[in-house]
């Protein structure tokens, strides 16, 4: 019976050794220290915490905790990540990206960009808006215009008419008036602003426009020095 009792009594013993063996190995989770250093963790509960030490207590006390991202949760991170369906209604934002949906271009903004705002529907234009310098250093596009450099050139081609292409440097010709082919034979002289006199002012009108002349115009009917001046173009 002794034999017993003293064999309970080890047991005891051992499994008190074993125990607090147990607590030595494995403190409370408060009862750990951590350095003053801020490296913040935003965890999964939306909570940031100082550094990796302290987040570590913290998932000591809730194992379900995990680490979101390193640095501080921000406001925009609440309630992410969004869902969204698939659903493709494409829309293009303020960052010149194109999101599949409003609700994803929502999602990016609550999510990560608090600045981000709806542009327009539809895929934005490839690398659009371009930005190009104020120099003035015109060329002629094959549209007719005049563009203030080719870099602003480019950016229609590329934004607006992939068809545009450079014809010559230096501003456009101004447009040229239609060139008529035929002239009736009357004779109806005119005067033009050359101090020239054509027999009629169909005739005037083939000088000015066939030979890139705009700026010679009708100045008086009649002959040159022959009548009162009139300062309408023919």
């Amino acid at each position: 019976m002794r034999g017993s009792v003293v064999v309970a009594m080890v047991a005891v013993m051992v499994l008190m050794v074993t125990g607090q063996h147990s607590v030595l190995a494995s403190p409370p989770c408060d009862g750990r220290s951590c350095p003053e250093i801020y490296q913040p963790v935003c965890g999964t509960d939306g909570k940031t915490y100082d550094n990796d030490c302290y987040f570590s207590i913290a998932k000591c006390k809730n194992r379900r905790l995990r680490k979101l991202h390193q640095g501080a949760c921000g406001q925009q991170q609440k309630d992410c990540p969004g869902i969204c369906t698939a659903d493709y209604r494409p829309v293009c934002g303020s960052d010149g990206k194109t999101y599949g949906n409003l609700c994803a271009l929502e999602a990016e903004k609550r999510c990560v960009n608090p600045k981000l705002t709806f542009v327009s529907n539809g895929e934005c234009p490839s690398n659009c808006p371009g930005i190009c310098t104020l120099e003035y250093a015109p060329v002629c596009g094959s549209d007719g215009k005049t563009y203030g450099n080719l870099c602003a050139l480019e950016a229609e081609k590329r934004c607006n008419n992939p068809q545009l292409t450079l014809v010559s440097k230096g501003e456009c010709p101004k447009q040229q008036l239609e060139c008529p082919r035929f002239c009736p034979a009357v004779f109806a002289p005119v005067c033009g602003s050359d101090g020239k006199t054509y027999s009629n002012s169909c005739v005037l009108g083939v000088e000015a426009a066939c030979n890139n002349k705009p700026n010679l115009y009708q100045v008086s009917d009649g002959p040159c020095g022959s009548g009162p001046a009139k300062t309408s173009k023919w």
